[in-house]
Formats: C-alpha cells, structure tokens, sequence
C-alpha cells in the first residue's frame, strides 16, 4: 500500500496527497486549501477529500463493482473518500496503516482505506467537495490552445482538482495556464457550466465530459 510506503521513507513530512496520475492538481489552489486547513491537520488525524456519502452498493450480477452481502452487508457503503485525490496528515496516514494489520481486506480500495481504516483509526473525512470538478470540460476550456486570454481571459481556474482523461498535453497546457494567471494576479474564478462536483451524475459518451468521481482505484 502506497500509505505504508509514505509512512516509512517520508516519515518527516507533515501531509500526504495521494492522487491517481490522470487528476490535474492546480497547485495553488492545494496551497490555499493547506494554509485554510492549517489548523485543523495539525490537531487531528483528519483527510481533506471529496467525501462520497450514502453511496448505493452494487448487487447486480455482471456489474463490475457487483460486492455480495458476505463482503459488505447493508445497501450503502459507509463515507468515504473518492480515490482521485486526498490530502491526508500523517497521523492520519499511520492510524490507516496500522488498522490495515489488523482489518480483512476489502478490494473496493478506496471504501476500504479511506472509510472502514480510516474509521477504525479515528480518522475525520474533512468534506472539500467544492474544490473538485467532474468536468474535464472545465479544465480544457480554461486551458485550451493559443492566446490564454482568449480562453477564460484573466481569470484563475476554480478548482484544485480535476480530471484529464490521461491527456498529458492537456495537462502541460493547464500547468502553463496556472503559471501565466499567477504571474498575472488572475482573479477567481473561471467555471465551466455545471462543472462543480457537487452537481455530477451520469458520465456523458466520449473521451471528455463529466466523470464519476467514485473512482475506486487500486494502491
């Protein structure tokens, strides 16, 4: 597991952002949601993360994500993080590997780690759903090719987090954006039509447009 790894050769560090490698991270705006939270990562074992609530379990037969009554009983899974991306201190990292010695584990990782682990180590779900978009839109707009004022002119991405569909060029291009806005005091914020998180449901066809964010990744 990833944490285990965090937890033995970063020791020191004071916070761990897990994230999958197809999630832009607008860097400031982690550097802001940092300085907010300051306080509350000091004091407590807490994860900043989307936080997934009542989530329905799957029994369909076929379903890739199908889970049976013997691995998880109930109709919904306890909360717990989207795997895209989390910011956890590391009282909170080594509550959730040492829970892992002693709990069965559990193959929807994310319900796992971030919900039953975390739970069992007396680990906070600190909800910072608003800093997340479903909208690979979003971000393509904000960042797309040629002059940056022609593309949400001087105003800053309004996210930390979002998806790229594994685009690397789309990321590059974000990354600049995010340089050229700084360097030029872009006000917030720039905001694609029902990109926030909060407001997702289905997926649309296509290579871009709104993702699920229970995206249940493996460590």
């Amino acid at each position: 597991m990833a944490l285990r790894w965090a937890s033995t050769r970063c020791s020191s560090v004071a916070r761990v952002l897990k994230m999958d490698d197809d999630i832009f991270v607008h860097v400031f705006q982690l550097s802001a949601i940092l300085a907010k939270a300051s306080l509350e990562l000091s004091n407590r074992k807490v994860i900043l993360c989307y936080v997934q609530k009542q989530m329905p379990i799957s029994r369909s037969e076929g379903s890739k994500w199908k889970v049976t009554e013997s691995e998880y009983p109930g109709s919904f899974f306890e909360d717990y993080c989207s795997g895209w991306a989390y910011l956890a201190n590391m009282a909170a990292v080594r509550a959730m590997v040492t829970e892992a010695q002693y709990r069965p584990y559990f193959w929807v990782d994310d319900v796992h780690v971030t919900g039953t682990l975390a739970r069992m180590g007396g680990v906070s779900l600190s909800r910072i759903n608003h800093k997340y978009t479903t909208e690979a839109d979003s971000l393509a707009l904000w960042a797309k090719p040629g002059d940056p004022r022609d593309s949400g002119g001087f105003l800053d991405w309004g996210y930390a987090f979002g998806p790229t569909w594994g685009d690397v060029t789309l990321v590059a291009r974000a990354h600049r954006k995010v340089l050229w806005c700084r360097k030029r005091a872009c006000k917030c914020c720039f905001k694609a039509v029902n990109a926030n998180a909060d407001s997702a449901s289905a997926p649309k066809n296509g290579s871009i447009g709104k993702a699920v964010v229970h995206s249940l990744s493996v460590f």
